[in-house]
C-alpha cells in the first residue's frame, strides 16, 4: 500500500519550477535611467519572491541582496541606516532612494546642451531653471 504524504508537506512545495531573476545590471544602457531599470528589476524580484512563497523578511532581504549582485551589495554597504537583517522594507527603500535620482548621463548631457538662455533671463536664473 502506498503511503500518502501529509497535506502540510505538499502545500509548501512549489508546483512549478521557478527560476530566480537575473542579477541587476548596474551598467547604464542608452535611453534608460538607472532608477527606471532598478524599479523594473524590483518588480520582477517582488514577483519572484511572491511566486516562491517567501514571506520571512530576513530571508527576503538576504535574497534581495544576494540576487541583486555584488555591485549592489557594495553600494548597500555604503548606505547609512539600512536597518537590521529583519527589515526588508528598509533595505528596499534605501536602495530605491539611491537608484532613483540617477539619470542616464547621455540624456542629461543632451538636455543640458539643448537648454538656452532666454533674452530676459539672467545666467543664474537660466541655470537654476534648468534643473534635473
Amino acid at each position: 500500500m502506498a503511503q500518502e504524504q501529509p497535506a502540510a508537506q505538499t502545500a509548501n512545495q512549489p508546483s512549478v519550477s521557478i527560476h530566480p531573476v537575473p542579477e541587476f545590471n548596474h551598467d547604464s544602457e542608452v535611453g534608460e535611467s538607472l532608477g527606471t531599470r532598478w524599479n523594473i528589476w524590483m518588480q520582477d524580484f517582488e514577483m519572484f519572491i511572491l511566486a516562491s512563497g517567501i514571506t520571512d523578511a530576513k530571508r527576503k532581504r538576504a535574497l534581495l541582496l544576494y540576487q541583486a549582485a555584488q555591485r549592489v551589495r557594495e553600494i548597500f554597504r555604503q548606505i547609512p541606516d539600512t536597518g537590521n537583517d529583519n527589515e526588508y522594507d528598509v533595505a528596499t527603500t534605501k536602495l530605491k532612494e539611491y537608484f532613483e535620482p540617477q539619470q542616464n548621463r547621455r540624456y542629461a548631457v543632451y538636455r543640458f546642451r539643448q537648454a538656452h538662455q532666454e533674452a530676459h533671463e539672467t545666467t543664474t536664473n537660466s541655470i537654476r531653471d534648468y534643473g534635473p
